[in-house]
């Protein structure tokens, strides 16, 4: 069925995070190699006509229906599918934001195999059960499940912690310090990657196939302490940055649990209970242009932006 000329990709969230990044990297790949498409619910945002100006095909589709994307798929050789839980989660109902995903992902992967796709390359995330029931995690584990029951062909990319989300967490200015507000304690490894990078992983899952189909890809960049990120952001920066001094015992103290939505806290929970290895030696010999820490700071203007 795929024979010549260049293999047809569907994207699904190609003007998020992780779609943008797939887009960019199947594009960057031999000329030629892939054919590349974005569902988007609006075609005419500045987001999606920014994809269009790199090459990506939009084709107008919102995973809540189906019957929206589906003629888009025919004649595809793979898709990367990532619905996203936290469109859907505000904070306080993790089961109904579960049940919108899964009902998406298995929706698009239904559709895949009614229209013949090869592969589904699905964004997936560890599973920490039976110790801790992370629904933004097993969320996926589902997925996976049924992906697996129905004989589907896919391969998983399984994301870590965001670098990124440095960006995002509580700041304050003390005196010449910036003070930020780290969620795990100041010793805990916290293994994360570029998610701009993303796609490098999917590329090579797409470019590997025959070797990772019903497999997981860990995506992993480097295992770093908050002590020591806010160590290298201060000397990317020239800013003096520090951790609030987050200890293990605080951390674990029912005040601090319950200053957190608790998807997020059980997710850190499980993180500082062990249930991530910190070793990305495997994952980086895949990708070895995959940032580490200092690196994606380098490459990411928005640090310094933020940090002023």
């Amino acid at each position: 069925m795929f024979g010549l000329g260049p293999k047809k990709v569907v994207v699904f969230g190609v003007t998020g995070e992780q779609g943008g990044s797939v887009a960019r990297a199947l594009l960057a790949d031999t000329p030629g190699t892939w054919e590349v498409w974005g569902v988007v619910r609006d075609s005419t945002s500045k987001k999606a006509q920014d994809m269009a100006v790199r090459g990506v095909l939009l084709t107008t589709g919102d995973l809540e229906d189906p019957h929206s994307y589906e003629d888009a798929l025919k004649g595809a050789y793979a898709v990367f599918l990532n619905a996203n839980f936290w469109q859907w989660y505000n904070g306080s109902n993790p089961t109904e934001a579960k049940e919108h995903e899964v009902r998406q992902n298995i929706g698009a992967a239904d559709a895949c195999q009614r229209q013949g796709v090869e592969h589904i390359v699905f964004s997936t995330l560890p599973s920490f059960e039976p110790n801790f029931d992370i629904p933004h995690c097993e969320s996926k584990q589902v997925v996976v499940n049924y992906l697996n029951d129905m004989g589907y062909k896919w391969i998983g990319v399984q994301a870590s912690w965001y670098y990124s989300n440095v960006l995002l967490f509580p700041r304050k200015t003390v005196g010449d310090e910036i003070v930020v507000s780290f969620p795990m304690p100041d010793n805990a490894p916290m293994v994360g990657f570029a998610v701009e990078q993303i796609g490098l992983w999917v590329r090579y899952a797409l470019n590997n196939t025959q070797k990772y189909t019903g497999k997981v890809i860990e995506c992993k960049g480097e295992a770093n302490t908050p002590k020591v990120m806010a160590e290298k952001l201060s000397a990317h920066t020239g800013k003096k940055i520090v951790t609030d001094g987050l200890t293990r015992d605080k951390f674990m103290s029912e005040e601090y649990r319950k200053s957190l939505p608790e998807e997020l806290y059980l997710n850190y929970l499980a993180i500082l209970d062990g249930g991530i290895n910190p070793d990305c030696s495997a994952s980086r010999a895949l990708v070895p242009e995959d940032y580490d820490f200092a690196e994606w700071i380098a490459h990411t203007p928005a640090v310094k932006a933020t940090f002023v």
